[in-house]
């Protein structure tokens, strides 16, 4: 006769990663948050120098939308970088969003931790 391990139930594995989610909330959060915001800078650092460039094409009477080359490559320029921009905007409110749940999914968890934990710390203790 073998022995078997019993088998690990769905609802198990599920209480391990939303306690791994919770431990790592906050950061995934502030994280997600901050990486969001500069992208956002970025995107709107890279419109500026578009607006500028199609600004200074234009002073001679040319037209940003002409089907030129020079006209084209001007369009282009920061067509990587806005693309790039954008899926490291999209990542970050990934991690905003998994932060986000997790703590929603831990808030019982941190309250009676919390609770547990006092945290008032007077100045007689610190003293000694």
């Amino acid at each position: 006769m073998s022995a078997q391990k019993p088998a690990r139930s769905a609802s198990s594995s599920r209480k391990v990663f939303i306690a791994l989610l919770g431990e790592y909330s906050r950061a995934l959060l502030a994280v997600g948050v901050v990486v969001l915001l500069v992208a956002l800078v970025v995107l709107g650092v890279l419109w500026i120098l578009d607006t500028f460039n199609a600004a200074v094409y234009s002073v001679d009477g040319k037209n940003i939308s002409d089907a030129t080359d020079e006209a084209r490559s001007l369009r282009d320029m920061y067509g990587p970088a806005r693309g790039g921009a954008i899926v490291v905007m999209v990542f970050a409110a990934v991690f905003a969003a998994l932060g986000a749940v997790g703590l929603y999914l831990n808030r019982d968890a941190r309250a009676a931790q919390q609770q547990d934990d006092d945290g008032d710390v007077g100045v007689e203790d610190m003293l000694g």
